[in-house]
Formats: C-alpha cells, structure tokens, sequence
C-alpha cells in the first residue's frame, strides 16, 4: 500500500539515505524494517476501491482470521529480509576524520 503508485515521486533505498547522509554530516548506522499486515490490508482496500478514509474501511470485516494471520507471518518474512514496506533509519552525527 505504502509502495502503491503514485504515492511517492521517489522512493529512497538504505543506500540513497546512506548517501544523502553522508553529504550532510551523518551516518546511517541501523534500519530497522517494521511493516505489518497493513501493507497488505491496505492494498486490497485500494483495489477494491476502497477508500482508507471511508468510516467502515478498517473495520476488519473484509479480513478473514487466517488472512490476517497469514499477512502477519509474510510481513515478519519480509522485514527479516530487509523487503518490507515501511522502515525506521537511524542517524548520528558522523565521527570526524
């Protein structure tokens, strides 16, 4: 859902934050993937043509208990893979030379 075009004019990688970093004077020194079912959820709505900003969009009636579970485990794979949909960079000022 939060990779769905046309969302985003770009979307960064770990290395394009990296780099912006560095031109600034920081470094990057740990990503931390944290998507959930959302990801997923989120897409279906949207392809049904579902507004997330229509009152009953979230209401979880259209999910089914093994389709959560199942998006759950997928998201955990992908966040252990570095794949999910959504991420937390962390930066520190970049030691002197």
């Amino acid at each position: 859902m939060q990779l769905d075009a046309p969302r985003h004019y770009y979307l960064h990688t770990a290395k394009s934050l990296e780099l912006l970093a560095k031109n600034a004077g920081l470094e990057l020194f740990d990503v931390a993937y944290d998507s959930s079912y959302f990801q997923f959820e989120g897409s279906e709505l949207y392809a049904k043509d579902i507004s997330l900003k229509d009152s009953n969009a979230l209401d979880s009636s259209h999910l089914t208990r093994s389709r959560y579970k199942e998006y759950r485990k997928l998201a955990r794979q992908l966040n252990a893979q570095g794949r999910g949909d959504q991420a937390i960079f962390y930066f520190r000022k970049a030691p002197a030379r």
